[in-house]
């Protein structure tokens, strides 16, 4: 059967069905930027707030989009200092596709993650420390942005609107999306894509997104400059 398999997917194949993999775009600087020109990214009402620590969760922390926030715990972050007493978050991943603590990873360690405070106002260190002030130190991470208050309730957010984050945020920023697969998953692609532009190598990629695989290939995408630089370094030669 898995030859009688195999022979069906090559003449499929052939054929040009199932060569065009829909995967997600990434999150863009000019996307990043606009997110918070508009306020949907903000630090000064709740559901600005909410907006950005899901996407920086997966930008920054490298999580995946749809059910690894909703099994997310408040007690997997927390703010600490080095010896230096330089502030960061630190991010304990010991619930994900990648570590789930059964007898196959048994020998692996999770991810504990650092995120640094830069500074700056909006930092992502400073994102998430407020978040953790509001919110209880244990339970459900994602708890309903309050539209009378900046606070949150005790609620959760639900599943389903969990799922649209990404798709909401880029439309109430009226950002466009045609011809593009904005989902979830497109922050946890501009992790890789941003470290991999910046010049990264594969081991530090796969210290924040997790992949224990040369799956992380799959996840970077070449900046324009660099498909241009490819492009006239293969192009015909000039005449000097």
């Amino acid at each position: 059967m898995r030859k009688a398999l195999d022979c069906r997917m090559k003449e499929l194949t052939a054929q040009g069905l199932g060569v065009n993999i829909k995967r997600a775009d990434a999150v863009t600087l000019d996307d990043e930027r606009a997110l918070w020109s508009s306020n949907v990214f903000n630090m000064n009402t709740a559901k600005g707030l909410s907006y950005c620590v899901f996407f920086y969760k997966c930008k920054t922390f490298g999580l995946r989009g749809n059910l690894e926030p909703k099994n997310l715990d408040a007690s997997q972050y927390a703010v600490r200092k080095d010896e230096s007493s330089n502030s960061f978050v630190l991010f304990n991943s010991w619930n994900s596709k990648t570590f789930n603590g059964g007898l196959e990873h048994r020998r692996l360690q999770p991810r504990c993650i650092k995120q640094y405070d830069t500074d700056d106002d909006r930092c992502v260190f400073k994102i998430f420390a407020l978040y953790l002030r509001m919110i209880p130190s244990y339970g459900a991470f994602y708890r309903k942005p309050l539209e009378s208050a900046f606070a949150f309730g005790k609620q959760c957010v639900g599943i389903n609107t969990l799922s649209r984050y990404m798709k909401r945020a880029y439309d109430d920023a009226k950002i466009d999306r045609d011809n593009r697969n904005i989902v979830n998953h497109s922050g946890r692609v501009a992790c890789c894509t941003r470290l991999f532009n910046d010049g990264f190598d594969d081991q530090m990629i796969s210290s924040r997104s997790g992949h224990r695989s040369n799956a992380v290939r799959l996840y970077k995408r070449p900046s324009v400059e660099q498909e241009k630089a490819v492009s006239h370094a293969l192009d015909v030669p000039s005449d000097e």
